[in-house]
């Protein structure tokens, strides 16, 4: 039986294979300490990568408390690894946390660069 969770992820694979043109598109794979929802490495250097991490709570009020976690497993677990190992000095990193059909995004910008 599909997770909620497993749902979200192929719902927004759906969304961001339209940019596949521009970003590398991975998916569940290992990285520094763990495994990471969605990676968007750009094809272009000196653009932003992208980080999805998503979060399923059954209590609305935690929406936003469990989005925030989803940033804080990025830094926690050195999600951010690949894109230094594939030359990308900046990325954004989402927290996705959803309930039901409610959802809370958080965001933070990364600057990941040699001399940040």
């Amino acid at each position: 039986e599909n997770t909620p969770e497993q749902v979200f992820h192929v719902f927004i694979l759906g969304l961001v294979v339209g940019l596949r043109g521009e970003y590398y598109i991975r998916s569940n794979q290992e990285s520094g300490l763990g495994r990471f929802d969605v990676v968007m490495l750009p094809k272009q250097s000196g653009r932003a990568g992208i980080l999805l991490e998503f979060k399923a709570t059954d209590d609305p009020k935690k929406l936003k408390a469990k989005a925030k976690e989803g940033l804080k497993q990025v830094k926690d677990k050195q999600y951010l690894e690949l894109f230094k190992q594939n030359g990308v000095n900046e990325v954004l990193a989402i927290g996705l946390a959803f309930c039901g059909k409610q959802l809370c995004l958080v965001y933070q910008n990364e600057d990941i660069s040699p001399n940040a």
